[in-house]
């Protein structure tokens, strides 16, 4: 019996020592990733902030045009009525 038991101690301490090994390898892997999540991270909030910043340069582009349309709408409006009113267009 006492044989048995030294066995199965044996038996459990190497499968602890290997189950110690694997989460020691687990760690090691975890660090690895979290080092390229940093890395890439750095990397992609530049470029976020690019995209950002030319889609607001456009936004912005978008409503000048816009504003220029509108005001060049109204002077030829106020043209039109300028002659209108002096009689030089029916």
């Amino acid at each position: 019996m006492a044989r048995t038991n030294a066995e199965k101690i044996k038996a459990l301490e190497n499968v602890n020592a290997q189950l110690m090994e694997k989460i020691n390898r687990l760690k090691v892997q975890v660090r690895h990733n979290d080092a390229l999540l940093r890395k890439w991270k750095r990397r992609e909030l530049p470029a976020e902030r690019l995209n950002r910043q030319e889609q607001s340069e456009r936004d912005k582009k978008k409503a000048r045009e816009k504003l220029a349309a509108a005001y060049r709408a109204g002077i030829e409006q106020r043209i039109d009525d300028c002659l209108r009113m002096n009689g030089k267009i029916i």
